[in-house]
């Protein structure tokens, strides 16, 4: 073969490797143009799934919100405005503070009565219960005890009330609001106090507070007292175990109020007592028994006394306590 036809086929090979070339190309581009119309079409579908599943949840949980905010509305709307305890009743079984209760106006009713309990998790903010402007009865009750405050068409009091075997109510203590004075049904017990003592002044106003228990005491001209001396008649010992003390103004100054001639407590109208235009509310105070100048006078019962101390007549020694303290009555 001469090299001229060498060369033209060589061109004619050259030729048709092209046009497969050409030929392969488009075939890989057109696949290439399936792929990616395939996955563009695959992407699309997912997000069109996912902004529809999206829109389907934002509308459920939407309607289901109008269905709770509509359910709320309903119960608020079937409530009363108020509740009013007038002679009938409103009963629940259960009524749980998680927190407390707050009351941000007030609560106002004749009768307030339950037959359970009120309880709270984790206790209320303050420490008590303040009831204000009480125009009826407060009563608490449990187990045939009542603790009572009692109206003010009634007078003013804090009573205590218990049930016979009869199941009968009667008053056991009371405890005046405006006067203060204490009425009792029965007895007042002190298991390990003896005696009735009265708070009175040191004439020397004890300077160096020197504990003087168990002495005994006479009455100087001016109503204070000092030391009984050897022939004198003493009128009470000093006492540390008092049952009852009189005369402490443990609550203020005992001259904060105005008295009359014989020291009964000056009113106003309205039952209160008169204040004395001295009085200052600035000042500090301290009740009696925490100063000094001021000590407990034992007057009747049984009172330790220093060995060798004056004695009244009518006083009688009970027994030795040590070797320097005796047991008197006095009396």
């Amino acid at each position: 073969m001469s090299l001229e036809t060498e060369v033209t086929q060589l061109q004619q090979d050259i030729g048709d490797l092209v046009i497969a070339s050409e030929s392969l190309t488009a075939e890989v581009t057109g696949k290439i143009n399936d792929i990616n119309t395939t996955l563009t079409g695959a992407v699309s579908q997912a997000q069109s799934d996912v902004t529809a599943a999206v829109t389907q949840a934002q509308s459920d949980v939407s309607a289901a919100v109008t269905q709770a905010q509509s359910n709320v509305s309903t119960a608020i709307a079937s409530l009363p405005d108020a509740i009013a305890l007038d002679g009938t009743s409103v009963t629940t079984a259960q009524i749980p503070f998680a927190q407390g209760v707050n009351v941000i106006n007030s609560v106002t009713c004749d009768t307030l009565s339950a037959s359970g309990s009120i309880s709270t998790s984790s206790g209320f903010d303050s420490p008590s219960v303040y009831v204000h402007g009480v125009a009826h009865d407060l009563t608490i009750e449990d187990d045939g005890s009542q603790i009572m405050l009692r109206s003010s068409s009634m007078g003013t009091h804090l009573v205590f009330r218990g049930k016979d075997g009869g199941g009968t109510y009667h008053n056991n203590f009371r405890i005046s609001q405006i006067s203060g004075s204490v009425d009792a049904r029965g007895v007042f017990n002190a298991s390990q106090s003896f005696d009735v003592a009265e708070m009175m002044e040191w004439a020397d106003g004890n300077p160096d507070a020197e504990d003087r228990v168990g002495y005994s005491v006479i009455a100087t001209a001016n109503g204070k007292i000092r030391k009984a001396q050897a022939g004198e008649t003493p009128i009470g010992v000093i006492s540390g175990i008092a049952a009852l003390k009189m005369g402490t103004a443990w609550d203020g100054w005992s001259g904060r109020y105005r008295k009359d001639a014989f020291l009964r407590p000056m009113k106003n109208a309205d039952g209160s007592q008169v204040e004395n235009p001295d009085y200052n509310a600035s000042h500090d105070y301290a009740p009696r028994d925490e100063r000094a100048e001021w000590a407990p006078v034992g007057l009747l019962g049984q009172v330790p006394l220093r060995k060798g101390q004056p004695t009244a007549s009518n006083w009688i020694k009970m027994r030795d306590l040590s070797a320097d303290v005796e047991l008197w009555l006095v009396r």
